[in-house]
This record gives C-alpha cells, structure tokens and sequence, in this order.
C-alpha cells in the first residue's frame, strides 16, 4: 500500500468517525425519541378511554345518589315541616286504604352522631281491615319519601276491623 492509499482509508475512516457514525447515533435517537412518543399517545388514549368510562360510573354514580337523596326530606327545610309532610303521606295512604285514621302524634327529631340524617319519629293508630292493611303497606311501601315501621302492633279484630299502633320513622337530611 502506498501513502495515498493510507492516507485515503485515514480520511475515509475520519469522515466515517466524525460525520457517519454520529448520524446513525442520531437516528438512533430520533428512533427512540418516536418510539417514546408512539408509547406516550398509546398511554393517553388509553386514559382518555378510562376518563370516559369513570365518567360513565361517576353519571350512575350520580343518579343513583340522587334517587336515594330524594327518598329523604330536603335538608333545607325545617323538621316541623318535614313532620307535617310525613304525616300528610300517612293520612293520604290511610284514606286511599279505606282505613281510618284514629290518632297520630309526632315525636321528637333526632340525630344520631353517626349518621348524617335526621329520625323523624311518628305514632300512629288506624283502624281497618286486612286488605285495606295489605293496601296500605304497599301504598307506603312505594311512597316516594323512605318510611321505616320500628314497631307494630295488631289488636282488636271486630267489627269495625282490626286496629293497628304503629311507630314510623321518616328521614331528613
């Protein structure tokens, strides 16, 4: 080999050192650099496809509080007037029963420091028979406010039916 000959393979190893390997390090990067953006749209796709599904829970999520938010009386109004309400649902449902409202009395409300509503306590005696009973407990049954019977007592079977005591509690926010 002579002189020229190295000197021609020293600068073309120069040129591939300096010049060529670095753009194939480059590429490389820039390979990289896509493949990391590829990755990062996968990985925010997919959060946005599990943003609307929790979106999705989040709405039933919603609605379903709100059904049982309106089983209960509106915490904005007084309990006297949630009282009057629960009483007005008793004497409503007992009249639609052909039943007869003997004697209802209100307790005091409530609230027990674990739970985030007000008890409002009721008694009640109503006097029929047992299928206008049945009919009643259904009425009450689907009333649009949640009543909870906590005793219940049955008495006096003639003829003017049997006479039912009942302690009811209603509920308000």
């Amino acid at each position: 080999m002579k002189l020229k000959d190295l000197v021609i393979i020293a600068f073309l190893l120069f040129i591939y050192i300096f010049f060529v390997k670095p753009e194939i390090y480059t590429t490389n990067v820039y390979v990289d650099k896509v493949n990391g953006l590829k990755l990062q749209l996968q990985k925010e796709k997919l959060l946005r496809d599990n943003r609307n599904k929790v979106l999705e829970v989040l709405k039933k999520i919603k609605n379903a509080n709100k059904k049982n938010e309106d089983l209960f009386f509106p915490a904005d109004i007084p309990a006297a007037s949630a009282m009057n309400q629960l009483q007005e649902i008793i004497k409503k449902n007992v009249i639609s029963s052909n039943m007869e409202l003997v004697k209802i009395t209100w307790g005091q409300p409530f609230k027990d420091e674990k739970k985030f509503y007000y008890a409002l306590p009721m008694n009640f005696i109503i006097r029929g028979n047992p299928a206008a009973l049945g009919s009643f407990f259904k009425k009450i049954g689907d009333s649009a406010k949640l009543i909870n019977f906590k005793r219940f007592t049955i008495s006096n079977y003639n003829a003017k039916g049997l006479l039912i005591n009942a302690y009811v509690l209603g509920y308000k926010l």
